[in-house]
């Protein structure tokens, strides 16, 4: 199968007085510019995550056909947390890989309360679910059956996604990102006006290394 990807177009906007160009040096000019590139990595960030495939949006991991499913259908337990590292083995998708998990803040505050259970077991587990991961790169990551787990807001609905994210790709057309400068719509204003662009899209090179929850994860 091939990978097709066609340019969409992200942009970041900021604007600023024409007294603060007088008065700064160039450091306020490199912080402007650090603060446009962040907000489109945020949105790229969203994207790859929840983009629709529709309305100049890419298509994200939770909107892909073809990525694997689970059902919580209530309180998270340690057999179902099992069931999405089985969906990628089924699949082949599990090989020369090191996949992570990708939740909500909610989430992990849930998994951080419910303890591992096995089966036909008679007494309960002092091991959470999400587990303390002391990665010492300055991350709140944690450690959820052995992987790197972490949380943001950026997924939405409390859904859990598992998964090869050496398998996204996030491709980026031309330069990458192109800044424009507009002194005039506003000059009656005194301000001037920054528009960076970013042209880019998303793409997954095999819907079966992702496994996602069909339900939330906090419930």
């Amino acid at each position: 199968d091939q990978v097709m990807l066609s340019p969409k177009r992200t942009t970041a906007i900021v604007e600023y007085s024409r007294q603060l160009v007088l008065q700064s040096s160039v450091d306020v000019e490199n912080w402007l510019r650090e603060d446009l590139l962040a907000q489109i990595g945020i949105k790229l960030d969203y994207f790859m995550l929840n983009g629709q495939g529709a309305q100049s949006e890419p298509l994200g991991i939770l909107q892909t056909p073809g990525v694997g499913s689970v059902v919580f259908g209530g309180t998270t337990t340690w057999p179902e947390v099992l069931q999405f590292e089985n969906a990628l083995a089924t699949a082949n998708a599990d090989q020369d890989m090191k996949p992570g998990w990708i939740t909500t803040p909610t989430v992990r505050k849930a998994w951080k309360s419910i303890a591992v259970a096995l089966t036909g077991a008679t007494t309960v587990s002092a091991r959470p679910l999400w587990e303390k991961g002391g990665f010492n790169d300055g991350s709140s990551d944690g450690i959820v059956n052995d992987y790197r787990a972490t949380a943001t807001n950026q997924v939405l609905n409390n859904s859990v996604i598992f998964g090869n994210f050496k398998e996204l790709i996030l491709g980026l057309f031309g330069t990458g990102i192109d800044i424009l400068v507009n002194p005039y719509s506003r000059d009656t204003d005194g301000m001037i006006r920054i528009s960076a662009n970013c042209y880019s899209d998303v793409a997954i090179r095999h819907a079966a290394s992702f496994c996602v929850s069909a339900d939330s994860g906090a419930q």
